[in-house]
């Protein structure tokens, strides 16, 4: 298989983005418009995201989905419900589809949402949808040493 021309994952800088005006931001929203549609994926630079939050949101992800399945199912999300462990879909692996034969990894997705509830929300079925209560994972303490451990994934 040739290699890509280009990274498959491109980076797109939110604060460049956000500074932009005129036909530079029109530049910025068509690159990207093309790479959500080339790819679907990107990593977003220029976030203002503290790199201690980043890394601590990822040692909480890795250390709750390192837990055995019957810990992850206790935060399994009911039929309906809009957060908590999605349910596992026999799909059709990505990679498989781009002609890679490469067996698929077992994945999971804890749905998120603000943890506050956005102002002038007045939408009751939206407000009922997105502002339920959200199973949460009591466990493991490592997820975030040196504090409760009641919302370790609340990084």
């Amino acid at each position: 298989m040739d290699a890509p021309a280009a990274p498959l994952v491109r980076a797109f800088d939110l604060a460049a983005f956000e500074g932009a005006t005129g036909p530079d931001r029109q530049a910025r929203t068509e690159d990207l418009d093309r790479i959500c549609r080339e790819t679907g994926f990107l990593v977003l630079a220029g976030h203002g995201v503290p790199e201690a939050t980043i890394r601590g949101v990822w040692a909480a992800a890795q250390a709750f989905f390192a837990q055995p399945p019957e810990e992850k199912a206790k935060v399994a999300a009911k039929p309906g419900d809009p957060y908590g462990l999605a349910r596992p879909r026999p799909r059709r692996p990505m990679a498989k589809s781009r002609g890679d034969e490469t067996a698929p990894r077992p994945q999971g997705k804890l749905q998120r949402r603000p943890l506050t509830i956005p102002q002038g929300l007045s939408d009751p079925d939206a407000y009922a949808f997105c502002y339920v209560p959200i199973p949460g994972p009591t466990s493991p303490a490592s997820a975030r040493p040196g504090r409760p451990t009641t919302r370790p994934w609340r990084t």
